[in-house]
């Protein structure tokens, strides 16, 4: 049994899932099927996948050191047993 053909709102509403590989392969399949015959949501994916790209190109020199996170973890281990 295959899924149904999504309507606009399931594109709308899962561009950002879909510019994150976040959707499963049949989500997936049926995105690709219906940006390719529907011209509204095309543009829509278009501009979206523009705007994600330019974000990524403006923040890719700012990602944080490696170790944050740890230097974070470690910083509140180290306050809250002390407290």
């Amino acid at each position: 049994m295959t899924a149904p053909a999504p309507d606009h709102a399931f594109i709308h509403e899962n561009m950002a899932a879909y510019l994150a590989d976040a959707l499963d392969p049949a989500q997936r399949a049926a995105f690709d099927a219906h940006i390719n015959n529907c011209p509204e949501c095309f543009d829509a994916f278009s501009e979206a996948r523009d705007a994600d790209r330019a974000l990524q190109r403006t923040l890719a020199g700012l990602a944080p050191d490696p170790k944050l996170e740890d230097h974070i973890t470690s910083y509140v281990r180290e306050t809250t047993m002390n407290h």
